[in-house]
């Protein structure tokens, strides 16, 4: 995290969100680099084994490790060449920010959309802005004012992360009270279940804000377990989340 006016991007593409409340939306995604939780454990950066009792790996993992960092002029311009950034968005187009951790920029992110809404006005009205954070970085009133809906991922013990580092009790009750924000949980097995719903318990969290969604990398791990996760939703009254990038391409990111 450089500065304020530069971003450090992963990569960008227009495809359909395949997670979470707005899934099957179309959406203009931006990956940006580095995270400050490392699922899978603190390993799998090296080796991509899972450790420290890890039951899955970060899926972005090896695109999120590199990028490449814009000034926001540049980046702007980028966008509207490779992607029609502004005609999309116009046209209901949603804006997803995700990582990696994009939290780790949000400084930078809250000037890059102001700069956007600089030069199109009427984005201000016309946009939909989407975070795909893990809900361990509290957001800045600045930055908050212009994100529309927060895909809050808390990582659960299967992530292979300590506890004292993937769980922060004041930001998640801060998206708690946050207008749009929603949960989304990666489940492997039953056990995840009852430590979510002790964690939303603990917080408040009605179930109807959650969202669990198969721990999974390929069309045949989904289909394996998706029936498994839809009973657990249906047990105990929370959302499913399919991962439709997976389901249509057999792929996790780029798609």
């Amino acid at each position: 995290m450089a500065n304020d006016k530069s971003l450090a991007i992963s990569e960008y593409f227009y495809s359909i969100q395949g997670e979470g409340k707005t899934s099957g939306h179309n959406a203009i995604f931006l990956r940006f680099t580095a995270c400050n939780l490392i699922c899978g454990g603190r390993g799998t950066l090296k080796d991509g084994k899972l450790h420290n009792g890890a039951l899955w790996r970060c899926d972005s993992i090896d695109v999120w490790k590199s990028g490449t960092r814009y000034e926001i002029s540049e980046l702007i311009e980028l966008l509207e060449k490779e992607v029609r950034l502004t005609e999309r968005m116009l046209e209901g187009c949603h804006l997803i920010l995700t990582g990696g951790e994009p939290m780790l920029q949000q400084d930078a992110l809250a000037n890059f959309l102001g700069e956007l809404y600089r030069r199109t006005p009427s984005l201000v009205f016309n946009s939909h802005i989407e975070v795909e954070t893990n809900g361990t970085i509290l957001p800045s009133p600045q930055f908050s004012a212009l994100v529309d809906t927060w895909n809050v991922s808390v990582k659960l013990a299967n992530s292979g992360e300590t506890e004292e580092r993937r769980i922060k009790p004041e930001v998640i009750n801060y998206f708690n009270l946050v207008k749009g924000s929603i949960y989304k949980f990666v489940v492997s097995d039953y056990l995840n279940v009852l430590e979510i719903i002790k964690l939303i318990g603990d917080n408040d969290i009605p179930r109807k804000k959650v969202w669990l969604m198969p721990s999974c990398e390929s069309q045949s791990d989904l289909l394996i377990m998706q029936e498994s996760v839809v009973k657990y939703c249906l047990e105990f009254g929370f959302n499913y989340s399919n991962r439709m990038q997976i389901q249509i391409w057999d792929k996790t990111t780029g798609v």
